[in-house]
């Protein structure tokens, strides 16, 4: 497979996913069946983790980016 593959999300897409997903595993955890409340918990501030690196090399790319460019 030689062919390059691009993937490609808006921010408002990204975004927005983003907050489903959190919004969904805090309303998991605060369920009275929850089995795991900690691991929903986890898992959102994993996501809110990731969503913060990302917009961080974002920003770190974009100002190499006017600094070249």
């Amino acid at each position: 497979m030689d062919e390059k593959v691009f993937f490609h999300l808006s921010y408002e897409t990204m975004l927005g996913d983003t907050e489903d997903f959190i919004n969904a595993c805090l309303e998991r955890a605060n369920r009275a069946d929850c089995n795991d409340a900690d691991a929903e918990i986890a898992r959102a501030r994993s996501a809110i983790e990731l969503w913060y690196h990302l917009r961080s090399e974002e920003r770190r790319v974009g100002k190499e980016c006017t600094s070249k460019c």
